[in-house]
């Protein structure tokens, strides 16, 4: 609720300060506008249309998904969610790759599940990455 409230003032102060500068910084006043005069309409027009803009535009900003929200991570993001750091967790991934190699059947969440794409980077489903997470938690 307050988020929304917050993104309103700015919006709102965004929507002002944009229709000062396009119709020149002195001639911004609505006192001197009859209530119903062409003008005055014209004014609110621009007014809710800059304000519309500018929610928009807050909303896509502020709106970025975080780590928790998102399905696919990275391989920093992966590290980052287990807060380890990017090389312990790439040495998990070459220790695993090592055991895998001499197994010929493990569980299905024994090891670090990945997708590889462009150029051999990989990526992990955050989900599967928590089946993991809960295998090797009671596997010990």
């Amino acid at each position: 609720m307050l988020k929304d409230s917050i993104n309103t003032m700015i919006a709102l102060f965004l929507a002002f300060t944009i229709k000062g500068i396009t119709y020149g910084i002195g001639n911004f006043d609505f006192g001197n506008s009859p209530l119903f005069s062409l003008k005055f309409f014209y004014d609110w027009i621009i007014l809710i249309v800059y304000y519309l803009i500018s929610l928009f535009i807050i909303g896509k900003i502020r709106n970025k998904p975080t780590l928790r929200e998102k399905s696919l991570l990275t391989g920093e993001e992966c590290a980052q969610y287990l807060n380890i750091s990017i090389d312990e967790f790439k040495n998990i991934l070459q220790k695993e790759s090592e055991k895998k190699v001499r197994l010929s059947t493990y569980s299905d969440y024994a090891f670090i599940r990945y997708i590889e794409i462009r150029n051999g980077e990989k990526m992990f489903n955050k989900k599967e990455l928590d089946e993991w997470i809960k295998y090797n938690m009671y596997k010990k």
